[in-house]
């Protein structure tokens, strides 16, 4: 299988995954669009549900027939896959259980695999992961540090996205908890932390600002749902961004990233070229004749907008002369200083 390996150490952040989830109604002319749209947005990555029903959810099961309803086959998903496949963007799919598992790596679709912390107790499941060395998203929803730690050791090949984030449809703000974000990061180092968001996509400010937020408090990858028009309230469509909305999504992430700046304190030419702006610099107080030994009532500082001689370099000359003469108000430099 031709899998990128340490898929997430070479992501280029804000790594952004469109999720389409359900919003195709198991309709197959439907995922294909939102696939297409999903690439035209300048997102990194799309993202496909695959399951059989069947074999993750009881019959008895209140979302058995609603699930079974969008349920996508085998031989569509190789359709899709063969459709899809020349699509310059990054493929994700997420499994519910082994059957899909298998046949989504044998595919030889995707980057990397999605999982539920869930699925992560079922040896099977883990023995294919580590046999296949497969990059994984592990939706965490649900599992305390040291879960996430017993079943982080079980994974052998680590190249990996722990991703907070449960949809409530939709989530409530107060049930977001951000804070998590910087508690994964202290406690996973090595590993990748994303935030998958499910907050209500009316709400604007905050279907902006939370993801937002998020990559402030360091997470990595962001995860959000697309569908094809939320207002006739199909599957899904609670956090669900139409194409137009998740193209600006996009575009404000990527922008707004670029003020966390360097995680280093570094000075930029920008806040130098602010500072010398910004700093006073020596100027005359009066008109002042070539020869004149400058003392201190003799001068100012003021903003010259350029470079020039600062009160503590000033204060360090000798009996400072002049070697021209400078007219009131005029910037003294260096150069015009006998020392």
């Amino acid at each position: 299988m031709a899998l990128k390996k340490n898929f997430f150490s070479k992501i280029k952040k804000p790594f952004i995954i469109g999720e389409i989830a359900s919003a195709h109604l198991g309709d197959t002319k439907n995922l294909l669009y939102l696939s297409n749209k999903l690439k035209q947005t300048n997102s990194n990555a799309l993202k496909f549900q695959i399951f059989k029903t069947e074999n993750f959810v009881s019959k008895y099961n209140s979302y058995f027939k609603i699930l079974k309803k969008i349920e996508i086959n085998f031989k569509n998903w190789e359709y899709i896959f063969n459709k899809t496949k020349k699509l310059k963007i990054n493929k994700i799919c997420e499994i519910f259980e082994y059957e899909s598992l298998v046949f989504a790596h044998k595919s030889d679709f995707s980057d990397c695999f999605k999982v539920s912390v869930s699925n992560l107790y079922e040896e099977e499941i883990i023995e294919y992961i580590n046999k296949y060395k497969l990059s994984l998203i592990i939706n965490i929803s649900g599992a305390d540090i040291q879960e996430l730690k017993k079943i982080i050791n079980k994974i052998k090949y680590k190249d990996i996205c722990l991703m907070l984030g449960y949809q409530n449809f939709p989530t409530k703000i107060k049930d977001i908890e951000l804070n998590k974000i910087v508690c994964l990061k202290k406690n996973f180092p090595k590993v990748c932390v994303g935030y998958a968001d499910h907050i209500d996509a009316t709400t604007n400010f905050f279907a902006q600002a939370i993801p937002l937020m998020a990559l402030s408090m360091g997470a990595d990858v962001i995860e959000k749902h697309i569908n094809i028009d939320r207002s006739k309230k199909k599957n899904d469509y609670y956090s669900s961004l139409n194409p137009d909305e998740f193209k600006i999504f996009v575009s404000n992430l990527k922008k707004a990233y670029l003020a966390l700046g360097n995680e280093k304190f570094i000075v930029s030419k920008a806040e130098k070229k602010y500072l010398n702006f910004a700093k006073k610099y020596l100027v005359a107080k009066k008109n002042l004749k070539k020869g004149h030994f400058i003392k201190n009532d003799d001068v100012n500082f003021k903003r010259i907008n350029k470079l020039g001689v600062d009160e503590g370099q000033f204060k360090s000359l000798i009996k400072p002369k002049l070697n021209k003469n400078i007219s009131q108000d005029n910037v003294i430099q260096i150069n015009d200083i006998i020392k």
